[in-house]
């Protein structure tokens, strides 16, 4: 069973019941988490007490971030809350109506309520997915600069982003809710939106952006409004009598598992060339020669000395004609090498370029050897040939076309998190997730839940009118017409029986 089994879905969290050793091995279990602890590897290894030890009992924790790079609070409020405050190996989680900070060794801890917030963003102007902006009521701002090195930047800061946005405009939605009561979708709240968000959301969901009033404030109103009548949205509440024909449905058309749905391919592991693995071992070798040659050659007068190495009657080679040789021929090589890779299609790294990848690792271990205790013997050759193993090692991976684990691993995330919102009756969270996956087939799946779920409810409204002796003969004989049209989807058709 593979690892992302086991993981924590954000949206779920994790709870905290006031032990807080168990709460320190839970938390590497949340998506993308999984080096937040104390141990060797881990991140945040000072943060990560203070933080469990600021949470209340009760408190649940949904998403985490770090940071590494040095960064003060700018736009500071009146009372200068976060003066001087360096933001260096933070520990940031968000909570179920909070916001913690915990700065470095716990030296300052901040909390942010949600309703105090006006939002939060995640922007690449430093580096790719790498800062995530808190932006306070008050006009506070607070820069964090994530980890990029250690962590999954993309994953945590659009996660952290993603349930803190969602926390400030529902803070309050779902809340008295009766168990029999099921809704679907999140019910968002668009009063608070501005009008190139309310764009934004119109464009994704393929509907018009255009307004008959030139005023802001009624034209923002017309989107609202647009928003919210889509009709993608489904929040009405299902009748309790249809409580267990709601529930088959969405059991009949429930998401398959990922590994249901995507088997491995059962291609043959065809091995690596053997005369390419010997190409590849004589480059290595011309390398090592290369760099031979240049730490060992003696120069006169600003230029290498041409000392004779091999003479047969008229062919003479010498020193440098070797070293200018070897280059070409390694290049040469290496360019061969790269353009019959390229060609190749294979389920693994061949074994030559692990040997390599071994050997510039142990030469990293000799190089450390040497600067702490051999200090007088020259680092040219061993930095050098490091320098070499590694750039080889790299391009001629590059060319071959090996199966990319990092795409397969966010797509079964992505995959994931859709059969999450499914549960959850998030319906239109799902099936953006699923276009976005290319996954024509499970977007369909879903477009029956809907029509299904939306045939219930007309179902009921015309029973209930019929209790009340209203004649629904033609809506019914209508409603008739278009369960004939959805067979063609492949949907079963639901009686009128109770």
């Amino acid at each position: 069973m593979s690892r992302l089994d086991f993981i924590t879905h954000e949206t779920d969290g994790i709870k905290y019941d006031g032990d807080a050793k168990r709460m320190e091995e839970r938390l590497p279990s949340l998506p993308g988490c999984n080096r937040f602890h104390r141990g060797w590897l881990g991140v945040a290894k000072k943060e990560i007490v203070p933080f469990i030890e600021a949470l209340n009992p009760e408190d649940t924790v949904f998403c985490l971030f770090n940071t590494k790079f040095f960064a003060n609070f700018g736009n500071l409020n009146d009372d200068k809350k976060y003066k001087n405050v360096l933001l260096s190996n933070t520990l940031v989680g968000g909570l179920q109506d909070r916001i913690l900070i915990v700065t470095q060794h716990g030296e300052s801890i901040f909390q942010i309520p949600y309703a105090d917030i006006d939002k939060v963003k995640q922007s690449n102007r430093i580096s790719k997915d790498g800062e995530i902006n808190i932006i306070e009521k008050n006009g506070t701002k607070a820069n964090f600069f994530l980890d990029t090195i250690s962590t999954d930047t993309e994953l945590l800061g659009s996660r952290f982003c993603s349930w803190v946005n969602k926390n400030i405009h529902n803070s309050e939605h779902g809340k008295g809710k009766s168990d029999k009561e099921i809704t679907y979708d999140t019910g968002i709240n668009y009063s608070n939106f501005t009008v190139k968000d309310l764009k934004e959301i119109l464009r994704k969901r393929g509907l018009s952006v255009g307004g008959k009033s030139d005023k802001y404030e009624e034209y923002r109103l017309e989107l609202i409004e647009r928003l919210e009548k889509d009709d993608y949205k489904i929040d009405d509440k299902i009748d309790a009598r249809d409580i267990k024909l709601t529930a088959d449905i969405l059991k009949k058309y429930k998401a398959p598992k990922y590994e249901d749905a995507h088997p491995p391919p059962q291609k043959e592991d065809k091995p690596y060339p053997f005369y390419l693995s010997f190409l590849t071992f004589i480059l290595y070798c011309l390398g090592f020669l290369i760099v031979l040659l240049y730490a060992y050659h003696s120069e006169d007068d600003g230029k290498w000395e041409n000392h004779v190495i091999f003479s047969v009657n008229i062919i003479t080679i010498g020193y440098v004609q070797l070293y200018l040789f070897s280059s070409v021929a390694a290049l040469l090589l290496l360019i061969y090498i790269s353009i019959k890779n390229s060609y190749l299609e294979l389920e693994k790294r061949p074994l030559i370029l692990n040997y390599g990848q071994g050997i510039s690792s142990g030469l990293v271990f000799t190089i450390l050897i040497l600067i702490l205790f051999f200090k007088h013997v020259s680092l040219t050759i061993p930095c050098c040939s490091t320098l070499f193993l590694i750039a080889t090692v790299g391009l001629l991976e590059k060319a071959l076309n090996l199966p990319n684990a990092a795409i397969s691993k966010i797509k079964k995330r992505k995959w994931f998190d859709a059969c999450k919102h499914e549960e959850r009756h998030e319906f239109y969270a799902a099936k953006k997730i699923w276009l976005n996956l290319d996954e024509d087939k499970q977007a369909l799946r879903l477009e029956k839940i809907l029509l299904e779920l939306g045939y219930v409810k007309i179902r009921r409204r015309i029973l209930n009118m019929e209790e009340k002796g209203i004649n629904c003969s033609e809506l019914k004989e209508k409603l008739r017409i278009i369960n004939t049209d959805a067979g063609e989807m492949g949907l079963d058709s639901i009686n009128f029986s109770e």
